[in-house]
């Protein structure tokens, strides 16, 4: 049986590598990224298998609506694969408590 993948982070990286081995599978993506139309290669070859979505991880609605439309297409997620995610660098009491507060609820 087929599993519907969850992944963030696909458009580049390890999130597309990991996006390409799961369609190559015959599993179902649905594939998230700031930038959905980079994923426009794997639409074209597997365009049964893969639902690309526009999510900012920093964005609830769309992370939201990104979920909502993922189980209206395959009706369920088997596998979530949080690869986004976005990072501060720097000494640790440079940062503000909103930073700190922003780093932890995002990733």
């Amino acid at each position: 049986m087929n599993k519907v993948w969850f992944i963030t982070g696909s458009s580049r990286g390890l999130g597309k590598s990991l996006t390409e081995a799961v369609l190559a599978n015959g599993d179902n993506v649905a594939a998230t990224a700031r930038n959905p139309e980079r994923l426009s290669d794997l639409v074209k070859k597997y365009p049964n298998q893969i639902i690309a979505l526009p999510v900012d991880v920093t964005n609830k609605e769309q992370i939201d609506k990104a979920v909502k439309d993922t189980i209206g297409k395959f009706g369920c997620i088997d596998v979530l694969v949080n690869n986004a995610g976005v990072g501060i660098t720097g000494a640790i009491e440079e940062f503000s408590n909103e930073q700190m507060d922003s780093q932890l609820q995002i990733n």
